[in-house]
């Protein structure tokens, strides 16, 4: 049985994508001056919520008697981070050296994307010390 289960792999997953697109953001910014360097971006929100919808469906326990609770499936949660790649970011070029990089949007990104990687940790924090607790009250019956 999983300590922190269902939950825990989506605070996990979403922090690990998140330092995933903000590793591609620092390239784009590290690039910035490169002359026609093309930016990438890393979209997963979609398919992060699709698999979030999965597992909230799954969550709902079920009793096959009132002494046991079944624990839910696994969901595709799980290495979603390593299924989604960066792709291309195509716009009209920002200066005369055809660069693309929009550097207010860059950093727009990695501080949205740092505060809730921070929101996650904290979460997550939180969820493992609920966990823990929990164990050692058991322990004491």
């Amino acid at each position: 049985m999983k300590v922190l289960g269902a939950l825990g792999d989506a605070l996990v997953e979403g922090m690990k994508l998140r330092e995933k697109r903000m590793e591609v953001v620092a390239g784009n910014i590290a690039n910035a001056s490169t002359p026609n360097f093309v930016p990438f971006k890393l979209s997963f929100e979609r398919k992060f919520q699709e698999a979030l919808g999965e597992l909230q469906e799954e969550i709902n326990l079920k009793t096959t008697s009132p002494k046991h609770i079944e624990e839910p499936p696994d969901v595709e949660i799980k290495d979603l981070s390593r299924k989604i790649s960066p792709e291309p970011k195509y716009r009209a070029p920002i200066g005369m050296d055809k660069n693309l990089v929009d550097l207010e949007e860059e950093y727009g990104i990695m501080v949205k994307d740092s505060l809730i990687y921070k929101t996650l940790s904290q979460l997550f924090a939180k969820e493992v010390y609920l966990n823990k607790y929990v164990l050692e009250e058991a322990g004491k019956v």
